[in-house]
């Protein structure tokens, strides 16, 4: 009997799980052709999702027809070299994002908007590109440098995606009644109405996966990757983008010395030399930038000049401190100055300033990469080319460092208050135990008395801190540049 019941208990379990599983299939499968109208998603009451794209309706249809080989996926025998040569071009998965806005800086596109949705990924721009579908599709399977750098670019970053990571994708061009759709084993064209925009939709879902669960669950995972790419490498874009109407392209986005939970920045400045100009991100100078977190006095020292006409390079001073364990502290933490290498619009390679120590105030430069040497995985080559532009572009950073300044007295002054209000509500706490345990309530009394006259020491420290480091990268930014 025991060992019966056992089998029924995990035969019930397995009757459960198969249920459930079931059961939120369905759940996905409805939400995923739920329609939400415009009026409902302008006021905030979808309670379904977007209406499928057309990639997405056409990759259901695939699977419904069972359009798969043996092994549940489409074969893919006649790229293996491409395949190999996609792995080994792209510094990481996700970064095929990266080339899709390279593509479209390259090409002269006005914008890019970036759609994200449970199911897939879409690309829009007002580019009319100089290549037709014709072009892009024989351009695709030749591994040789397409002549044709917004073209280069799109192929590359399609190769990890169609190849490596097995995605289909949907390319339609602006004016375009076509549309190319990649199976997994070749292309086919669907007709349209023709589109006002440049379209490309990649789907979240693998040739493998179809249409389980996975595949609907996978689409956040990659939503998420998709848009950390996207940050840390796209905010130096020359172009407007956005990534469902959240603007990236900004220097103040910048991951090591942008706006974060420990990085304030403090000056936005501009140098020429004789090397390749630099597109600078639009957003940089967009007034009302603002942040979620942070101090609010140190949120408002940001100062952004007014570039030069051809600026050689961009530089971003910024100020790393963040609030530390306990009320109203604060601590300082070191950074190292860094460049970074720009092309097309995107982060390319980055490196720190040697001869320079880790400060609470260092510094950002931002040039272009154009020109330079790469090897076959994308890599800059530091040959004497390379290090003749560095040089330029070092010697011309230090002309606006000695114009930065800082003034944190209304951050000091705001913290002595803070700590004041914190020790009189608890000289009034000790007050109250007087009653029920006067020992313990002198004790706190006291202890409060002696915060009150403290207050405001924690935010002085750091703001002297703060200067002093300043002090020191400009003093020792001449040496080592």
């Amino acid at each position: 009997m025991p060992v019966n019941a056992e089998l029924r208990r995990q035969r019930a379990g397995r009757n459960l799980w198969r249920t459930c599983k079931q059961s939120l299939q369905v759940a996905f499968r409805r939400a995923s052709t739920n329609k939400v109208s415009g009026d409902q998603a302008t006021n905030g009451q979808c309670q379904g999702m977007a209406k499928p794209s057309e990639l997405e309706l056409f990759l259901q249809a695939q699977v419904d027809e069972g359009r798969r080989d043996s092994g549940g996926r489409f074969t893919l025998e006649r790229h293996k070299g491409l395949e190999k040569l996609a792995a080994f071009q792209l510094p990481r998965p996700g970064a095929w994002v990266l080339k899709m806005v390279q593509s479209a800086v390259a090409g002269g596109a006005n914008a890019l908007h970036i759609r994200q949705t449970p199911t897939d990924t879409e690309f829009l721009s007002e580019l009319v590109p100089s290549w037709t579908l014709e072009m892009f599709e024989r351009e695709f399977h030749d591994p040789v440098v397409s002549q044709d750098r917004s073209l280069d670019h799109l192929k590359r970053g399609l190769w990890y995606v169609a190849l490596k990571a097995v995605h289909p994708f949907r390319l339609s061009l602006a004016g375009s009644q076509e549309g190319l759709i990649w199976t997994g084993q070749e292309f086919q064209r669907h007709s349209g109405p023709p589109l006002a925009h440049t379209s490309l939709t990649v789907s979240h879902r693998t040739f493998v996966e179809g249409r389980s669960l996975l595949a609907t669950l996978a689409g956040p995972q990659g939503n998420a990757a998709g848009l950390e790419e996207l940050s840390s490498g796209a905010f130096v874009c020359p172009i407007p983008l956005a990534v469902d109407n959240r603007r990236l392209d900004r220097l103040q986005g910048c991951p090591s010395h942008g706006c974060t939970a420990r990085s304030y920045p403090l000056h936005v400045g501009f140098a020429e030399c004789s090397v390749p100009p630099l597109a600078l991100p639009p957003g940089t100078f967009l007034a009302g930038f603002s942040r979620a977190e942070g101090e609010g006095n140190l949120r408002k020292l940001l100062v952004v000049e007014s570039p030069p006409p051809t600026p050689s390079l961009a530089c971003l001073t910024s100020i790393h401190v963040e609030r530390a364990p306990g009320p109203n502290q604060w601590r300082v933490w070191r950074s190292p100055s860094l460049l970074y290498w720009v092309l097309d619009g995107v982060v390319v390679a980055k490196e720190s300033i040697q001869g320079l120590p880790d400060l609470a105030v260092s510094r950002a430069l931002f040039a272009s990469a154009d020109g330079l040497a790469t090897d076959l995985s994308g890599r800059l080559i530091h040959d004497p080319v390379y290090q003749e532009r560095r040089a330029q572009l070092l010697h011309a950073s230090q002309a606006g460092l000695e114009a930065v300044s800082v003034t944190l007295r209304d951050f000091e002054r705001d913290g002595k208050g803070q700590d004041r209000w914190l020790a009189l509500s608890q000289i009034a706490s000790g007050a109250l135990m007087l009653l029920l345990d006067p020992f313990s309530g002198i004790g706190k009394m006291g202890e409060s008395l002696e915060t009150f006259k403290e207050a405001g020491t924690d935010h002085s420290e750091t703001a002297n801190a703060v200067l002093d480091a300043l002090g020191k990268l400009q003093k020792q930014w001449a040496q080592a540049t």
